[in-house]
Formats: structure tokens, sequence, C-alpha cells
């Protein structure tokens, strides 16, 4: 009989880091939809079968150990849920990829069974040859904002309530961190951070109400990207306070 102490888990996972524990060993972080944000040791991880399993956004069943004395996860077994060759490949999509789970890892709250479904859903879409990475990392930036609860409305000035006009330039308050209006910016009296275009805020309010899948294949120019991501990139890294390195790399963001 299993000890109320000890017991072994089953769980699908997404492995987001990796690192060296001891002369034999490894310490991965994994997300679960059911355990959340949590660490496991996989012991003679160096080699062998489970030198696999920490991969970063390897997608797989993990057969755990836990004890409960110690609060610690041994990662014991592995089945691989999905192959991910075409992001190992493809130094862009890679990086994308490093960036969706950097962004896990830095920020601040949130529903761990929602963001196990969005970041699985951005990698197997990262996977895919025909689909854009930068679109990819626009709707998986966009909807963990949501996911924090601090995406702003996108019809409607955050501060004043007044819509927006179709035409209207909207800003992330300098303040605040918020959605506004044109007039409550200019009170503000503040450099701009972050501001979205009329074509953009129409992009967003688009693919809002669309499924991730649907989403990536909305097509956008080349500009039109560039201009989106900068803009979450900023608006992420002022909600986070932290500035993405994955993020920094000339290949990916020029």
């Amino acid at each position: 009989m299993e000890s109320s102490l000890e017991r072994n888990i089953e769980s699908d996972c997404i492995v987001l880091t990796s690192k060296k524990w001891g002369a034999m060993h490894k310490r991965v972080t994994l997300l679960s939809k059911e355990l959340g944000l949590f660490d496991a040791i996989i012991y003679g991880g160096q080699k062998g079968k489970l030198s696999s399993a920490s991969e970063s956004c390897t997608p797989l069943l993990a057969y755990l150990y836990y004890v409960r004395s110690k609060e610690e996860y041994t990662l014991k077994d592995v089945t691989i849920s999905y192959d991910i060759d075409n992001i190992k490949g493809d130094l862009t999509r890679h990086y994308t990829s490093q960036a969706c789970v950097e962004i896990i890892l830095k920020m601040h709250g949130g529903d761990y069974s929602e963001l196990y479904d969005l970041l699985l859903s951005s990698i197997l879409l990262l996977n895919e040859i025909d689909v854009t990475p930068m679109n990819v990392l626009i709707q998986y930036m966009y909807r963990v904002i949501g996911i924090m609860g601090l995406m702003s409305d996108l019809h409607i000035c955050s501060l004043c309530d007044n819509p927006y006009k179709e035409e209207e330039i909207v800003y992330v308050h300098p303040i605040q961190n918020i959605f506004c209006c044109t007039r409550c910016f200019d009170e503000a009296s503040e450099p701009y951070k972050v501001r979205f275009s009329p074509g953009m805020m129409r992009y967003l309010r688009f693919t809002h109400h669309l499924s991730i899948q649907e989403a990536v294949k909305v097509v956008l120019s080349e500009a039109a990207t560039k201009k989106i991501v900068y803009a979450l990139v900023d608006y992420m890294n002022i909600i986070l306070g932290y500035s993405l390195k994955s993020l920094m790399k000339s290949f990916l963001l020029i």
C-alpha cells in the first residue's frame, strides 16, 4: 500500500527548462494542468532514455514519484506525446518557443490549466511548417496577458469608458499601464511607452474570439507583423518588469 507521504503520479506535462543536478542527474521544471509549475529530479538524467525528457518544450506524459516530507518529485519514466523536430531544427521556431517558456517562468499569477493548454497549442503550431512563427508569438502573448487578467477592453478606454474612435491610436497609459484613448494619454503628459495603431487594434479585435489555431492563419503583412510583435513585447516587458532575453535575438526581432 502506498504511504500517504509518498505516492506515484501520472500527469501530462511540458518541459520548460532543465539543468544539471550533481554529476549524473538533472533537475527539470515542468508545467502541468493538475500540478502547476514544479521541479522534478531525473536521476541518471545525463544519459539514457530520460535524457530526451529534459529537452525544453517537450510535451510528455510524466510518471512521477512524490515524497511529501521532502516536497520533491522524481521523474521515473516518460511517454513522449508529440514529435517537435521542426522546432528543434529551425532557429526562429526554437527561439519563439523559448520566449513562450520564458514568459511563463517570469509571469505572476494566472491559471495553470489555461497556460498549459495555450503553451501546448502554441508548441504544436510552431511545429507546423506552414504556420508563421511570429503569428504564434503574437497570439500567445496576447492570450497570456488575458490569462493574467491584465488585457484591457479593446473597444472602450479603460480610464474614461469612452468608445475608441475607428481611426484612433490606442496607447498603454504611461503610469497605469492599461489601454487608454488619445485624450487620456495626452492628459498624462508623459512620453508614450507602447501604442497600437488603428490597424493593429482591428487585428486584435478580429482575432479576439477566434481559436489560436484560427487566429494564426489570419494573414498579416511583414510590416504589420513587426509592429504588433514589437508593441506586445514592449507591453509584456512592462507587465513582467523584465526584458525577455529570448526575444532579443537579432534574427527573431529585426
